[in-house]
């Protein structure tokens, strides 16, 4: 049929558009580069227009039929509207006060085309509006005339009134079902169209009737011999792959490429970011594990220290026990020795550990406190942006470690 070549590349950047609002969404682009490419999705998606004008039974249904290969269109003569032909998942039609009746069908080829059948030109006033609007939206035009009718005036008169942009866009078919040689049809209209016309456009001679019979049959003689192929392969070439329906496709693949360098200059400014991070990390790691050996060697500092003080201590009870345990010093203080021990040896211990500990928690917190802002000053450096980290409680944690130290020295005792 003709327009698959088209509608098929068209699904392929419709796909690849999805695909890349997808990563445009992964990779935290901008609302605005999403916005754009679901845009260019919903441009993409736009159905071919197609209008059908011209007189009273000049053969406008028969050709969309045969065009399509389906009798799907009725008798707008008779109901004097425009029908205008959508997808829809069920039949309906809606009947609007402009002179419009909008017929949703189920048939898969109204996804891509959008189709108006007109009646005949110059019946009712109210139809110019919405007629104009299709006219001026339209990817083709085809003015329909009847072999035996070539003349036409009011279809001659409302051709002389479109502008060069619109005629662009027109073609003339002959419909020669009532047996008029498709050479001869084609041959009288043209004799007309040099009078009437200033722009010259395409004329197509058509059996109708024998095309659609052709189309349902899958004749692919008759069908050639119906004259509808030659239409078929100017829609082809020139409206299918026209500029008007080339340009949004070529728009999409530029927009898109840009995009996608967009989209990699954020990615990689991601991974940099993410290996800088990484990078941190390991040094704040490095860093930390450094600062935890160096507290165990303060710790083991500490420890060695207060098993000094420990062994002096001892030496001063052995020297207090050895004065008061001779004969003469229990007579002159066996009331007293206990008072006098604890004097000299426990309180002078408590005294001398304590400051020890003390003055070795001031050293382990002031290491601490300078290990911390060293990592918060590397990290505020490297990580621009990152949360406001506070200090820990350095005096809450010399107090702790304070009371461990008393615990255990009170159990020991």
């Amino acid at each position: 049929m003709f327009g698959d070549a088209y509608i098929r590349l068209r699904a392929q950047v419709g796909t690849a558009l999805y695909s890349l609002v997808r990563l445009a969404q992964d990779c935290d682009a901008p609302a605005e580069t999403v916005t754009e490419l679901e845009d260019l999705r919903g441009m993409l998606r736009e159905p071919f227009l197609f209008v059908a004008l011209g007189e009273a039974e000049a053969g406008k249904s028969s050709l969309l039929n045969a065009l399509f290969g389906r009798d799907f269109t009725d008798a707008p003569a008779r109901t004097e509207k425009i029908t205008v032909y959508r997808h829809g998942a069920e039949s309906r039609d809606e009947e609007f006060a402009s002179g419009v009746v909008e017929r949703q069908r189920p048939h898969l080829f109204l996804r891509d085309f959008t189709v108006v059948d007109t009646p005949a030109i110059g019946l009712r006033a109210e139809i110019v509006a919405p007629l104009a609007s299709s006219v001026a939206a339209a990817d083709l035009l085809l003015f329909v005339f009847a072999a035996a009718r070539p003349e036409a005036d009011r279809t001659w008169t409302l051709l002389s009134r479109l502008n060069a942009m619109q005629l662009q866009r027109v073609v003339f078919v002959v419909d020669a079902s009532d047996g008029t040689a498709l050479e001869e049809a084609a041959k009288n209209l043209r004799q007309i169209m040099l009078k009437r016309l200033q722009h010259p456009r395409p004329i197509f001679a058509v059996d109708t009737r024998r095309a659609l019979a052709a189309r349902i049959v899958g004749d692919r003689t008759s069908l050639s011999a119906s004259g509808l192929g030659r239409l078929e392969e100017y829609i082809d070439r020139d409206v299918a792959e026209g500029l008007p329906r080339r340009a949004p496709l070529d728009l999409a693949r530029v927009r898109a490429r840009e995009i996608l360098k967009e989209i990699s200059g954020i990615s990689r400014d991601a991974v940099q970011s993410s290996a800088r991070d990484v990078r941190l990390l390991r040094g704040m790691h490095q860093v930390i594990e450094e600062r935890k050996d160096q507290s165990l060697r303060q710790m083991g500092g500490i420890l060695w220290s207060l098993a000094r003080t420990l062994e002096e201590a001892q030496g001063r009870g052995e020297e207090i026990f050895r004065r008061h345990l001779t004969l003469s010093g229990l007579l002159r203080a066996l009331e007293g020795w206990r008072a006098d021990l604890h004097t000299n040896v426990e309180e002078k211990l408590r005294d001398t550990v304590w400051a020890e500990i003390d003055t070795a928690l001031r050293e382990i917190e002031k290491d601490r406190r300078g290990a911390w802002e060293e990592l918060e000053t590397q990290r505020r450096r490297t990580m621009v942006g990152g949360p406001q980290s506070q200090p820990p409680d350095f005096a809450d944690l010399r107090e702790r470690l304070r009371d461990d130290f008393d615990t255990v020295l009170a159990r020991h005792a």
